[in-house]
């Protein structure tokens, strides 16, 4: 009865403890205004930054503030080609870009979608409007050297021949965004004309001979 009553008891305690909390954006926010990949660590990796501003501005979440924090951290650090890199954080709090982006083409659109969507809001202020576009413009100069005419699909680096189902997505989402509908309506018929294959989607061209994380 003892041990009937304790399962009960540890059983009861697990239920409403529930699954643990995931940490709030603040566990990731930096001294200046940017946000760290992983809680603790080192490394800023501006697309997901990005990826979770968009999702914000389109759920309307009152996070205006810090999205025009990251415009002031994101802007000054573009690539002149227009895209951006991966940085780290020194001891002395110093950024250096330490690795390149994992792919160009869906950093530049993402960077296209996230202003485009912030510009329809209403989020950015007077003094960052004008590089707020210029970022834009020059991440839209990144895409077209991206811009492979013979499939009309998007490359993942302009040194590459290749390209991936989810980047291409992604750079739809992109030029859907920023007003550029017969561009994207071109891309959504050239992902269904390279991508699909009978009902199966590739996640890359040329196809991987193993599933893998990326970009499976």
């Amino acid at each position: 009865l003892c041990a009937a009553a304790s399962l009960i008891a540890i059983t009861q305690n697990a239920w409403s403890a529930g699954p643990a909390e995931p940490p709030s954006p603040a566990a990731f926010v930096s001294h200046d205004g940017a946000y760290f990949t992983t809680v603790g660590g080192h490394v800023v990796d501006p697309y997901f930054v990005n990826k979770s501003f968009i999702i914000a501005l389109e759920a309307n979440a009152p996070v205006q503030a810090d999205f025009v924090r990251w415009l002031q951290w994101l802007l000054p650090r573009q690539r002149p080609d227009g895209g951006f890199d991966r940085y780290c954080i020194d001891s002395n709090k110093q950024w250096k870009n330490c690795m390149k982006a994992d792919a160009d083409d869906s950093m530049a659109a993402t960077t296209i979608q996230m202003i485009a969507t912030a510009s329809k809001k209403g989020w950015i202020p007077a003094a960052q409007q004008a590089d707020a576009a210029r970022a834009s413009r020059n991440a839209r100069k990144l895409l077209s050297k991206l811009f492979d005419s013979k499939t009309s699909l998007y490359k993942v680096f302009a040194d590459t021949e290749m390209y991936y189902l989810m980047d291409n997505a992604e750079v739809y989402d992109g030029l859907r965004a920023s007003g550029a509908s017969t561009a994207a309506n071109a891309l959504a018929a050239a992902i269904r004309r390279q991508f699909l294959d009978g009902s199966q989607w590739k996640p890359a061209i040329p196809e991987y001979k193993e599933v893998r994380f990326y970009p499976h």
